[in-house]
């Protein structure tokens, strides 16, 4: 005869059953075979709805955060493909964040290769990609330059020596979309056009603006590069 479970394997059953994909019936036999696991009869109507409760909660949950964190997203393809597209998101990569606010941060790569929305919204993995970004430029570490936007200064007199380095804040995205022309309601049908964004943070307030190419280059390579001097992050921009 099976042991009690301890505190903790009862913890880490309850986390198994609650957030499998499978859903607690189909899940419950399974997991219900781990070491001391044996005060749960499978055969238990009552028990079975009881942990369905919770299971179905945990997923609810999540899909509200990921319904706010991805609002273009989800009006792109309406409520019941985005409730399908969060359950095979799960199957993926399940929760395993203390935050709930990091669950989303695998959605863009994974739209990539989801082909119920890929065939029909092929701009939606970089809808999604520019979605996140705004949140990690939300909740990115403050910058030490409270007068500047996107860079500050680091040091130096000479303007030709003065090095510069972008702020924690900054993100920049590169599409094949012009999605933001649909999202502002410009047009009705997104076109195939490549297109340069940056996105910031300024006074707690996330901002985003199109870019040329020439510009989008020269951020990209202060962005990698860190601290540089300017005519070097110039020169590597023209090359």
């Amino acid at each position: 005869m099976k042991s009690p479970p301890n505190l903790l394997e009862l913890q880490n059953w309850l986390h198994d059953i609650v957030t499998d994909p499978r859903g607690v019936s189909d899940s419950l036999p399974e997991v219900s075979q781990a070491p001391h696991i044996s005060f749960v009869n499978d055969s238990s109507p009552g028990a079975i709805h009881r942990l369905s409760i919770y299971a179905e909660a945990y997923y609810l949950r999540i899909l509200e955060c990921l319904g706010k964190d991805f609002k273009e997203t989800k009006k792109i393809l309406g409520d019941e493909l985005f409730a399908k597209l969060v359950v095979d998101y799960l199957k993926i990569y399940p929760s395993k964040y203390t935050s709930i606010d990091e669950v989303g941060c695998h959605l863009p790569v994974f739209l990539l290769n989801y082909e119920l929305v890929i065939q029909e919204y092929p701009w939606v993995p970089d809808v999604a990609q520019f979605e996140w970004m705004q949140l990690e430029s939300f909740y990115a570490e403050d910058s030490t330059d409270t007068d500047s936007q996107w860079f500050h200064k680091i040091s130096g007199e000479d303007l030709s020596q003065r090095q510069f380095k972008t702020q924690s804040a900054l993100r920049l995205l590169r599409s094949n979309w012009e999605f933001h022309r649909s999202m502002k309601g410009e047009v009705t049908h997104v076109e195939s056009k490549k297109c340069f964004f940056i996105i910031y943070r300024f006074r707690d307030v996330v901002f985003w603006e199109e870019l040329n190419e020439s510009f989008f280059n020269i951020l990209t390579c202060l962005n990698t590069i860190g601290t540089n001097t300017i005519n070097a992050t110039l020169e590597a921009a023209a090359k």
